[in-house]
């Protein structure tokens, strides 16, 4: 007899507060969740980018709350929300996410998890790789009838079983503590659209890190529809910044992560830390280590390439 997998998702928001109260019963304020009828192996920490997408955020929470429970590991759900008008930075608020998750728990796994992504089977182990722990990209597009993969993923055609491109690294990626700070987590530089998720491609092979790609059927999400963001413009700088990943990656990082945190609020599913960015502190000091000891460095690249 075969068993079911796939995941009911729930693509609407319109959850009573008393079916709401149900729900999230056994949820501690901080969006955090035990087992109750054994040992957690896992100890979770998802951490989720975001700024002005509250209806997606709700969505996700009402189906991910119950999808990891169902798995019996111990999570913890962070929302780091970056404070306007300054361009969207997504890296730099899952660096944050990193940094801030551990003063509340030592985290052995972290996925980090685009709002508008809803996992649909339940084989999809929200867990990381432990005999050699590295990044699994999780998120693989569904095809559904409102053609919502084509708007997140961009697929050619529609076609389910298709990442965007060879090498794709984004929507939603568990990685290990160990293996994050061994990367030096993701690049800070990526204000705007695109760049991020290939920097931190290259930051892992160019570590020797094997990255684990699921089979399309257990690694499937349905994203919401959105209209295109006006506030996350392309960055037109991406294509600079991963010319020098090789280079900067040992300093452009957890290690030189910058921002200010403005609160900490512990809501009934989730915890909400929101951050100020200055993109000017940013990249001056992006430039900065590019001139310290820089140039000698880059002629080598240079001499590579």
């Amino acid at each position: 007899m075969a068993v079911e997998t796939r995941v009911s998702v729930v693509m609407h928001n319109i959850m009573s507060n008393d079916l709401k109260a149900e729900l999230f019963k056994d949820v501690t304020p901080g969006g955090s969740w035990f087992p109750k009828t054994c040992d957690a192996l896992s100890h979770v920490a998802v951490i989720i980018p975001f700024r002005d997408r509250q209806t997606h955020l709700e969505i996700l929470l009402q189906n991910l709350h119950p999808f990891l429970q169902h798995q019996k590991i111990h999570y913890t759900i962070f929302v780091i929300e970056q404070v306007p008008p300054v361009t969207f930075n997504r890296a730099l608020l899952m660096n944050v996410g990193f940094v801030e998750s551990q003063h509340t728990y030592n985290f052995s796994c972290y996925i980090f998890h685009d709002v508008d992504l809803i996992p649909e089977n339940n084989q999809l182990l929200y867990t990381c790789p432990q005999a050699n722990p590295a990044p699994v990209p999780l998120s693989r597009p569904s095809q559904t009838p409102n053609k919502v993969v084509k708007i997140h993923f961009g697929a050619q055609s529609g076609r389910a079983n298709e990442t965007p491109y060879r090498g794709y690294i984004g929507g939603v990626v568990a990685v290990s503590r160990e293996t994050f700070t061994s990367v030096n987590g993701f690049s800070n530089v990526y204000f705007g659209w695109g760049g991020e998720d290939d920097d931190f491609r290259k930051r892992l092979t160019d570590k020797g890190i094997k990255i684990q790609y699921l089979p399309p059927e257990i690694g499937r999400y349905k994203a919401i529809a959105h209209g295109k963001d006006k506030t996350n413009p392309k960055n037109i700088m991406r294509e600079f910044f991963l010319y020098h990943t090789k280079w900067l990656q040992p300093v452009d990082g957890l290690t030189s992560l910058r921002y200010s945190k403005v609160s900490l609020e512990k809501r009934p599913t989730y915890t909400l830390i929101r951050v100020n960015v200055s993109e000017e502190d940013v990249i001056e000091g992006y430039g900065e280590r590019r001139k310290e000891g820089g140039g000698a460095e880059v002629m080598k690249l240079n001499a590579e390439s």
